[in-house]
């Protein structure tokens, strides 16, 4: 509760990207858009997305004018090195660097109080984090708290779903991409190389020093970044694919009917799986608002209490009871919020999803909107596509 859930709609952006996607990059962006959909990546999301707005939030009430001595703690060290290296900086710009060396190991020294505490759900995970403190010490150990939070989160995303969490996140707050170049050395070989990045594609150059040889390479870039070599990497620019892997999107075209582009025929599926979890939760979430509604209806609970009054009196006859009943029923059916039906895939419902006149609109028959979602959802709801990433079987 408290967000606005958006039903999609087949022309959306992101299904029209996915019917962009090229073949060699096909299996490994579906387990991409597969990885995205998981229940652990989207509540992972929503709690780094609070705890950015959180720090961002401490980070204006810490006086970073003051004395870091006056804000000691365990990340702040007083030993010489340090203090030196203080003098030469801001206080902020202190704590931002002395943040850097500390989270390096970051992962290897969290307590489990701070793992268990991403396992809860969201409302009680910004319950145990929204309290700020007041004084400055407290306070930066407050954010620094909040910011192990935004480094583990993308490394948990990383570790367990594969996929670039900060890549995902900040190419949708801003989609424009930009050309960009990298450079790596190796003095022990002497081999500098140089990493020129395109929206397709990357030319890697390498100088061999010693040989005094220089090679230059070509390779595609996937439109979605798969944090993994498992589902496709390139030898000499050849693509290596596993065998389970290529067994998903066989598997998956046997569901469809129809004869269209593999690529079409994806962004259909993903479409069809989002609109029923999206209904389903906006449903949800309308009948949880309606329930608090009714239980605070001051009417409704009068005429709640009087029908019990009226049940527990043993002078009533039974059609008295009823006829005494009546008028409080009838207060009840006026003033109480109905519940909304839950959309259902069962096919034989009236409220089945794929029969409603919106999911029409996309023009995606309701049989092969039902096969597409059924082969879909295991892959999703039981993270399958894991087993398939980590197989050792090569093509």
């Amino acid at each position: 509760m408290g967000y606005k859930i958006r039903i999609p709609k087949r022309d959306d952006n992101e299904y029209k990207e996915i019917e962009q996607f090229e073949e060699f990059e096909l299996i490994n962006n579906a387990f991409y858009e597969v990885g995205i959909r998981t229940n652990k990546f989207r509540e992972l999301k929503r709690k780094y997305v609070y705890c950015r707005y959180l720090s961002n939030k401490i980070n204006k009430k810490i006086k970073w004018d003051e004395p870091l001595e006056n804000n000691q703690s365990e990340y702040f060290k007083n030993d010489e090195e340090t203090t030196s290296f203080y003098i030469k900086k801001s206080p902020k710009e202190n704590f931002e660097e002395a943040f850097k060396r500390y989270k390096k190991n970051s992962l290897k020294i969290q307590d489990n109080q701070q793992y268990k505490l991403l396992e809860l759900d969201l409302e009680n995970f910004k319950e145990k984090l929204k309290t700020i403190p007041f004084k400055n010490k407290e306070l930066i150990e407050h954010y620094n708290l909040v910011l192990d939070y935004m480094y583990i989160i993308p490394e948990m995303i990383k570790k367990d779903l594969y996929i670039d969490f900060i890549a995902y996140y900040f190419k949708k707050e801003n989609p424009s991409s930009e050309s960009s170049t990298e450079y790596e050395e190796s003095s022990a070989t002497s081999l500098y190389i140089k990493r020129e990045y395109r929206e397709s594609y990357y030319i890697e150059t390498i100088i061999d020093d010693d040989n005094d040889k220089i090679t230059r390479n070509l390779y595609p870039l996937t439109k979605r970044k798969l944090l993994t070599d498992h589902v496709l990497r390139f030898s000499s620019n050849h693509l290596i694919l596993h065998k389970q892997v290529i067994k998903f999107l066989e598997d998956f075209f046997k569901v469809i009917e129809v004869k269209i582009k593999k690529q079409t025929a994806l962004a259909d599926a993903f479409f069809c799986y989002d609109y029923y979890k999206s209904r389903l939760e906006e449903v949800e979430q309308e009948n949880k608002k309606r329930e608090k509604e009714n239980s605070e209806n001051i009417a409704i609970q009068e005429a709640e209490d009087n029908i019990k009054k009226i049940e527990n009196d043993t002078y009533l006859s039974v059609h008295q009871k009823e006829k005494e009943k009546a008028q409080y029923n009838e207060v009840i059916r006026e003033q109480e919020l109905k519940l909304l039906n839950i959309p259902t895939i069962n096919k034989n419902s009236k409220h089945y999803i794929f029969k409603e006149t919106k999911f029409k609109k996309s023009g995606i028959p309701p049989g092969t909107a039902y096969n597409y979602y059924i082969w879909l959802k295991p892959y999703i709801d039981n993270n399958e596509y894991i087993k398939l990433i980590n197989s050792e079987q090569l093509l």
